[in-house]
């Protein structure tokens, strides 16, 4: 099922407001059963056919969302990406990876 919303949002943070409230949204054998993307002020919500419609409304209706942590690691990305990766030292590839591993 995918519902569209139209409200300022924190995409990471609705996503695990929604596991919280719905724990069986959770991953289930490595299959996603909940998806969030966004795109500026439009969120689209996808999950199984049959959840509850109104419990999710809600979660998004209360969503009151906190400034994007992420931005630091935007920014080390971005540096990272000018870098050429043969002048990558241990520490950027450390970086790299626990920025990829938090977005997954």
């Amino acid at each position: 099922m995918k519902l569209v919303f139209s409200k300022p949002h924190n995409s990471c943070q609705i996503h695990d407001e929604l596991i919280a409230a719905l724990p069986a949204l959770r991953t289930v054998n490595g299959r996603k059963l909940l998806t969030v993307q966004s795109n500026g002020d439009v969120l689209t919500v996808r999950v199984p056919d049959g959840t509850d419609e109104a419990q999710i409304k809600a979660v998004i209706d209360a969503h009151v969302p906190r400034a994007k942590v992420r931005q630091a690691d935007d920014i080390e990305l971005e540096r990272l990406q000018k870098l050429p990766r043969k002048d990558w030292t241990a520490a950027d590839v450390k970086s790299a990876v626990q920025i990829w591993v938090s977005r997954q």
